[in-house]
């Protein structure tokens, strides 16, 4: 797939622009996979604006937090790259990248679309090194971006959404076994049934996801908010970054 950077910054290598930035090749499959993989990437549900008092469950609590790093499509001179939950419409063209914020240590794992609009794996336990993502460990309450370092993901001008899954987890994930294989690569058709089987397995712990701003009420962010029954099981769930 292509990956984006800033302008005067070194060109990533061409060896890798299929498979390390997976989600930058998606086109015309993106918007069609909800049709073709039903069970894998499914439209974000429980979405909500705001927390307002009885508005919120009270079994529910905050397991981590997430934005969208957004550079303007045109890197105009002296724009700064804006915050956004991602749950809009994002600018066709424009560069961008996760920041997740766990309560607790953890592991992230992400699952994107490859070229041919199979599911390939994004994020596991053995990263892409010029992703600039060296681990797949978060640390409670810091930043954890996906890319990192020099790397963008870019939203594509001829796909209407691009899907991902991300799954978090307080301990390391052996099963699926591809989770801890290389990154980068597309799901066989087994492989594809094993994570529709996982997130079925822990679909009545799906978290919310709910936009909010911070405390000065200047920089929003997607609070994931779990079931307390479920704070020590791994939290599954899908992020669409649609087209504008």
């Amino acid at each position: 797939m292509r990956a984006a950077r800033k302008s005067g910054r070194k060109a990533m290598p061409p060896s890798f622009a299929i498979t390390l930035l997976i989600t930058l090749t998606v086109g015309i499959a993106a918007y069609p996979a909800y049709k073709m993989w039903p069970g894998l990437f499914k439209k974000p549900a429980g979405l909500a604006t705001s927390i307002s008092g009885s508005g919120e469950p009270p079994s529910r609590f905050e397991a981590l937090r997430y934005y969208l790093e957004i550079t303007p499509s045109n890197e105009a001179a002296g724009q700064k790259p804006l915050r956004a939950t991602g749950l809009g419409p994002v600018e066709a063209g424009a560069k961008f990248r996760f920041h997740f914020k766990p309560a607790d240590g953890g592991y992230f794992y992400v699952i994107a679309l490859g070229e041919n609009g199979v599911p390939q794996t994004f994020l596991t336990s053995r990263p892409t090194p010029p992703s600039g993502v060296v681990t797949e460990s978060g640390v409670a309450g810091m930043d954890f971006h996906v890319p990192d370092g020099e790397q963008w993901l870019m939203t594509r001008k001829d796909a209407e959404s691009t899907p991902f899954t991300v799954i978090f987890s307080k301990a390391p994930l052996k099963v699926p076994a591809f989770l801890s294989s290389v990154a980068g690569r597309d799901l066989t058709a087994e492989e594809r049934q094993e994570l529709k089987e996982l997130k079925k397995r822990y679909a009545a712990s799906a978290p919310e996801l709910v936009a909010m701003k911070d405390k000065d009420g200047n920089q929003p962010f997607v609070s994931v908010q779990s079931p307390e029954r479920a704070a020590n099981e791994p939290i599954i769930f899908d992020i669409s970054i649609k087209r504008q």
